[in-house]
C-alpha cells in the first residue's frame, strides 16, 4: 500500500509538470495558427466550402470572442467580408475548425497549468 501512494506522489509534479508545458505549446501554436488564418483571410486563400455567410439577425445570439472573430452553436467563425445588401447587413465568415479543438485543447491543460508569479 505505501508503495503506491509513494507512486501517485510521485507522479503528481510530473502531471504538473506535464500540464505546464502542453499548456505553453497549445498557446503557441495557437498563436501561430491565429497568424496563418489572419494572412489567408488577408489574401483571400480559403475555399468556398470554408465560408458561410450570416445575417446580421443570425448573430444575435454569436459569442464574440475579438472584434472579427465569434462562436454560435459550438463553432468557430473569422470574419472575412461585411456587405450591405438592400439595407441588410451580411457577414461572410471563415469556419474556423482548428480554432474548436486548439480552445479545447487550451482550456483543458488551464484548468491544471500553474501560473508563474512575476
Amino acid at each position: 500500500m505505501n508503495k503506491k501512494l509513494l507512486f501517485i506522489f510521485l507522479c503528481i509534479p510530473v502531471i504538473i509538470l506535464f500540464s505546464n508545458v502542453m499548456y505553453s505549446v497549445v498557446s503557441h501554436v495557437k498563436r501561430e495558427l491565429y497568424k496563418k488564418t489572419q494572412y489567408c483571410i488577408a489574401q483571400n486563400h480559403f475555399r468556398k466550402y470554408e465560408t458561410i455567410c450570416f445575417t446580421e439577425r443570425d448573430l444575435a445570439e454569436a459569442e464574440w470572442k475579438e472584434v472579427n472573430e465569434f462562436s454560435l452553436h459550438g463553432a468557430s467563425y473569422d470574419i472575412i467580408k461585411i456587405s450591405m445588401v438592400n439595407g441588410e447587413k451580411y457577414f461572410l465568415c471563415y469556419i474556423d475548425k482548428k480554432d474548436i479543438i486548439i480552445n479545447s485543447l487550451l482550456s483543458f491543460s488551464k484548468k491544471f497549468a500553474f501560473k508563474k508569479n512575476t
